[in-house]
């Protein structure tokens, strides 16, 4: 009975990971572990982040991801953090989705063309 109810935990797509919009690079960032060697934040709990979505850590129930940015938030709230299947950003597809819904789209072109 434990496994059934642990099934309903798990995400429709699979593992979860967790992402950052990164507007110094224009990039998404993913967390990758916890960090406790860290000048000037020895023995607390510090995030680490990588380029390479294939590095993160991934959580297999949906509700882990959750609290772990709640974590995260507690000390950055400004890193605007979010879960994704580790799926997504491996294909060309699921990046596009995720920089639609998360990232910083390309600014629109506001000039108006006539239409005569």
């Amino acid at each position: 009975m434990a496994t059934m109810i642990d099934e309903k935990r798990r995400g429709k797509f699979g593992n979860m990971i967790i992402g950052s919009w990164n507007k110094k690079d224009e990039g998404f960032v993913w967390f990758s572990f916890w960090c406790t060697h860290v000048p000037g934040r020895e023995g607390q709990m510090t995030p680490v982040f990588t380029a390479d979505p294939r590095e993160a850590m991934q959580f297999v129930y949906t509700d882990t991801p959750k609290s772990v940015i709640a974590q995260i938030n507690e000390t950055w709230p400004e890193m605007k953090l979010f879960d994704v299947p580790a799926s997504w950003p491996l294909c060309d597809t699921g990046r596009r989705l995720i920089r639609a819904m998360f990232g910083q789209l390309p600014e629109e072109d506001e000039t108006e063309e006539d239409d005569e």
